[in-house]
């Protein structure tokens, strides 16, 4: 059941930048903004980055300038996205589960699962990171070729974007993961 909302929540987000791709709109400008548990997620909508100064209960947001008090581990979690691939942060017990989806063709793609905890600025895991292939044989059908089941990898967030450290391959070097809103899927 968990690998369908995976698979789900990744096609969803493959076809919203297939949509942004087709229809070559350009995004408003990212700003930031706070929501009622004071976790720090992005919002396309005006508001900050458009010269407005916001003010939150424990400090300030100002033009897409974070106020560091505020940055918490909460602000890792959601879905964020980098051309083809898609990262979807979600809590777990004790940490946070860490579920990445690189579409490489139509019928494959590679997924890497990290179980990871928060250490003051990042997500880290230490060892125990899977990665795998994916190959789909038809609508409902796919095989699992696993390559490694000891990755390492830390998640950090720069500029309210999500940057991708993966320690075993680089596989996420160069990669500026956004975040975006996706429609709940249950």
């Amino acid at each position: 059941m968990k690998l369908k909302k995976v698979f789900a929540t990744a096609l969803t987000a493959s076809l919203v930048l297939a949509l942004a791709a087709c229809t070559k709109t350009q995004t408003p400008e990212t700003g930031l903004s706070v929501d009622d548990s004071q976790a720090i997620v992005l919002d396309s909508e005006e508001g900050i980055g458009d010269g407005e100064e916001v003010v939150v209960e424990d400090g300030t947001v100002d033009d897409g300038y974070v106020d560091e008090e505020l940055m918490d581990e909460k602000a890792f979690i959601g879905t964020w996205v980098c051309g083809r691939a898609s990262i979807v942060i979600e809590p777990e017990s004790n940490g946070y589960a860490v579920n990445i989806h690189w579409g490489g063709s139509a019928v494959e793609s590679s997924e890497w699962t990290y179980f990871c905890v928060f250490d003051g600025e990042k997500l880290v895991n230490h060892g125990d990171g899977v990665y795998k292939i994916v190959t789909y044989t038809d609508d409902v059908n796919f095989t699992e070729d696993v390559q490694y089941e000891d990755g390492s990898a830390s998640f950090e967030l720069v500029d309210g974007n999500l940057i991708w450290n993966d320690e075993k391959e680089d596989a996420g070097n160069d990669m500026t993961f956004e975040y975006v809103e996706i429609a709940d899927v249950e």
